[in-house]
């Protein structure tokens, strides 16, 4: 099963934005640890270089705290201390001092120079303290750890509540930016998409042409045209061979025919002879059948077919058909559903020649007392029709690969013929007669194991 390329996009962006919200979490993670306490040193660091540098006189440390503690996680002053070297603290202050000197820390430095920082217990507290060289003194300040985890905290509970409003804002721009990839980017592919399926196999001289200016799709597109006109050129030989041979072989295979009948009516009645050339009489109307399909299908490549149309009634026409098979296959059961009457301008010869192979069809390979159900209806200038059979097909891989020509299905055994022959052209005949008609043909197998063959028609054709 083929995945879609814009879903592919789509799940793509989607796991990079997934990964990316993951990837922050783990960031957040990561920054309540060590690592951060550093950064917070930095952050810090950088706070009191502002100050320092909005202060070049007298340091006012009351002054200098109280707005340290309005920028830094918004701290208390008791979570704060702050202090000179030689000059006379606070009591409290300067046990932290007195505390910090004896515990012969190891400073490490900041990236903001000449900021230097460490980490100390006092007051059963962990603490962490940044210092710096002003005017020949050293100025500390010492945060409280446990006060700063509290604030980081509620600073990751904020980005909480931020990150679940932005989720749905986070998915309506995954869902414009695949939009976006897929109609701007994916825009030159989905042209060569449409330039692809307007390409006609018949038509001689037509290439594969886009509005896009791409180098990208230059060569390839080079490379698909040339691989065209060289399929096409195989196929027109191929189809003027077909042609050809079955022009040749149809004035022969005529005249073998008559030599035919003169010989089986000159033979004795029932005598071997006679029976012998019966069955060679029924193998040369098979050739001239397979010839006359062959040419048909040659002139719907060539786009030479020649519709003769008037007036055709389609309920008469499926009437007289179930008529006849019920006079020869009197075990079938047939069904007929057409909505109202149905007139189409058609040629009343392929009609009959495409409702003539789907019901011959229908019968062939169908089994003893099966059923044969045609229904039709006009839908706009549309006339859609259906015949469903049961079979003693196999349904395995049965599909439209059954209009191809040549195509055949696995064969089956029935008791009164063997194996069924075939030429695989019917079906192909039929969907050239509907083409030409404006429509198409289409097979499914239904849930109770029948073959249904669909098509529509216009009725104007």
């Amino acid at each position: 099963m083929r995945r879609s390329f814009k879903l592919h996009v789509f799940l793509s962006i989607t796991l990079c934005v997934v990964s990316v919200v993951v990837a922050s979490r783990v960031v957040v993670r990561w920054t309540s640890g060590e690592p951060f306490r550093m950064y917070f040193s930095e952050v810090l660091a950088q706070h009191v270089q502002k100050e320092l540098d909005a202060n070049t006189g007298q340091l006012d440390l009351n002054v200098f705290q109280a707005n340290l503690e309005k920028t830094v996680l918004h701290l208390h002053s008791n979570d704060m201390l702050v202090f000179v070297d030689n000059v006379k603290p606070s009591t409290e202050v300067a046990e932290f001092a007195r505390s910090l000197a004896s515990q012969q820390v190891e400073w490490e430095p900041l990236h903001t120079k000449p900021f230097e920082t460490t980490s100390m217990e006092w007051d059963q507290k962990k603490w962490r303290v940044v210092r710096v060289l002003r005017n020949s003194q050293q100025l500390y300040i010492g945060v409280n750890a446990a006060a700063f985890q509290k604030s980081l905290s509620e600073i990751l509970e904020v980005r909480n509540q931020i990150a679940i409003k932005m989720l749905p804002i986070l998915i309506a721009f995954v869902v414009l930016t695949t939009v976006f990839i897929i109609y701007v980017v994916l825009k030159p592919i989905k042209n060569l998409q449409s330039a692809f399926g307007h390409i006609k196999f018949s038509s001689p001289h037509e290439h594969l042409e886009t509005k896009d200016n791409f180098k990208e799709f230059g060569v390839f597109i080079q490379y698909f045209n040339e691989l065209i006109d060289r399929l096409r050129a195989n196929y027109t030989q191929a189809a003027r061979f077909s042609s050809d041979a079955a022009h040749e072989l149809r004035t022969p295979l005529t005249i073998i025919r008559g030599h035919l009948h003169r010989l089986i009516n000159h033979a004795p009645d029932g005598s071997t002879t006679q029976m012998e050339l019966s069955l060679v009489s029924e193998e040369v109307e098979r050739l001239i059948s397979i010839t006359n399909k062959l040419l048909f299908l040659s002139q719907a490549d060539a786009g030479q077919i020649g519709l003769e149309k008037e007036e055709v009634n389609l309920n008469d026409l499926v009437g007289q058909m179930m008529d006849d098979i019920k006079s020869y296959r009197p075990d079938l059961i047939l069904k007929k559903e057409i909505e109202g009457t149905i007139l189409i301008n058609a040629d009343r010869d392929l009609i009959f020649q495409l409702m003539n192979n789907l019901f011959g069809n229908a019968i062939k390979y169908n089994y003893k007392n099966g059923s044969i159900d045609f229904q039709a209806r006009v839908m706009g200038q549309q006339v859609y029709f259906s015949i469903c059979n049961t079979t003693n097909l196999t349904l395995d891989g049965l599909d439209d690969r059954v209009f191809e020509r040549f195509y055949r299905h696995l064969q089956v055994q029935r008791e009164d013929r063997g194996v069924i022959a075939g030429s695989g052209l019917g079906l192909s005949l039929c969907k050239e007669i509907v083409r030409a008609h404006g429509g198409d043909l289409h097979l499914q197998v239904t849930p109770d194991k029948k073959v249904r063959i669909e098509g529509k028609i216009s009725v104007s054709s």
